[in-house]
């Protein structure tokens, strides 16, 4: 997926102004893997693998909570931050 520096900022931004917590701490992974499969001295399969991941850590006083997603779409940003 490769997300720019802009784009990166603007989704910590969506993500942690949905946080009410005492405290927060947001990581973005962004990971290509590139899948490869041979037989009989030939390739047979390749495939190319874009994984982006989103971890909150989230702390209300004593209590803390890591909700995580793996898409960036609106509805899938994590609502129990709340």
């Amino acid at each position: 997926m490769a997300l720019s520096r802009s784009d990166l900022e603007v989704l910590s931004e969506k993500v942690l102004a949905r946080v009410s917590a005492d405290a927060a701490e947001l990581r973005i992974s962004d990971s290509e893997a590139l899948l490869l499969r041979s037989a009989n001295n030939d390739l047979t399969t390749n495939g190319l693998v874009d994984q982006l991941s989103l971890d909150l850590t989230v702390s209300f006083g004593k209590r803390s909570g890591m909700p995580s997603s793996t898409s960036i779409r609106h509805r899938a940003i994590p609502s129990s931050c709340h």
